[in-house]
């Protein structure tokens, strides 16, 4: 069985600007013939980076990203960070 799950991770606060590293968790594993093998990874997918004047947000490849294109991916961006859209 594998599971993908996408997580906030602890943002970095440096004077007024704050940045808030995205990652995918993957953990995967089954059972053989003598015993459970299991996996896990995590991998950066997006940087989202915030300061007084601008919300801005890029996938790991440098590609820049809307707010709302990543509320769109991240679906629990607005649960984790209210007025994150606004």
């Amino acid at each position: 069985m594998e599971t993908e799950k996408i997580t906030l991770e602890e943002p970095l606060v440096i004077g007024d600007v704050t940045v808030i590293p995205v990652a995918a968790l993957r953990r995967s594993h089954r059972q053989g013939a003598i015993g459970i093998f299991g996996f896990a990874s995590k991998r950066p997918t997006h940087v989202i980076v915030l300061t007084p004047s601008a919300k801005m947000a890029w996938r790991s490849t440098g590609e820049p990203v809307t707010m709302a294109q990543l509320a769109e991916e991240l679906p629990a961006l607005k649960e984790r960070l209210p007025g994150i859209l606004d």
